[in-house]
């Protein structure tokens, strides 16, 4: 029963401040498993590989496949089938190397959407 209810509702630790204010270091999210293409504005876990060490990485979805955005003055580039473009919600924290899980992601690698959290 627990080892169900781990997989459907399952509790991440924020560990740094890329996500800061919406959820500060040190707080709890739980995340929900989700399947399909996560909508614009949701806030989900990602998979990622860091160093050989798995962690998960809690990031805002900005635009999803088939969405368009500007790379740079000159550059539009279109968000490919089976990705979502995310981004930190502190923008300051996503410069630091630790923290930089930003960009292009596969879906397969998004664990669930983040639904309520504690400590925040």
């Amino acid at each position: 029963m627990l080892a169900t209810l781990y997989f459907l509702i399952r509790p991440v630790r924020i560990r740094n401040d890329a996500m800061s204010p919406t959820y500060p270091e040190g707080c709890v999210v739980f995340v929900t498993r989700e399947w399909g293409i996560p909508e614009r504005g949701e806030v989900v876990a990602i998979a990622s590989q860091t160093g050989g060490k798995g962690t998960i990485s809690i990031r805002r979805v900005v635009a999803i496949e088939g969405d368009s955005f500007p790379l740079s003055d000159s550059e539009t580039v279109t968000v490919p089938e089976g990705y979502v473009l995310v981004q930190s919600d502190n923008r300051e924290a996503a410069t630091d190397v630790q923290n930089a899980v930003e960009g292009l992601v596969d879906v397969r690698l998004i664990l669930g959407a983040v639904r309520f959290a504690l400590g925040n």
